[in-house]
């Protein structure tokens, strides 16, 4: 996959864009619940119940933290195409 670069984001379409930047968020997702999976296959027939609970507890603080981290990651996009748009002479959104 390509790398996008901020001339992309001003000359391509939405959904290819969209594309570019959902896919490897979500196979990153993916690959986290997956793991958070086998963890909890291999803590429940080694060790218990209350690992499993302890498992389930952390679970939605892991998924909050990459949540901001996106969230900082796309803000951070959206900062530098504009900060570039308006260096351009183009209209700020």
């Amino acid at each position: 996959m390509q790398k996008s670069t901020s001339q992309d984001f001003g000359t391509e379409t939405i959904g290819k864009l969209l594309i570019k930047q959902a896919v490897p968020a979500s196979i990153g997702i993916l690959v986290m619940s997956l793991n958070i999976l086998v963890d909890t296959i291999f803590v429940g027939h080694w060790i218990g119940s209350q690992a499993i609970a302890a498992i389930n507890v952390v679970l939605p603080v892991s998924f909050f933290i990459a949540a901001l981290g996106n969230v900082y990651r796309d803000w951070r996009i959206f900062y530098y195409f504009e900060s570039t748009r308006s260096k351009r002479g183009a209209k700020s959104l």
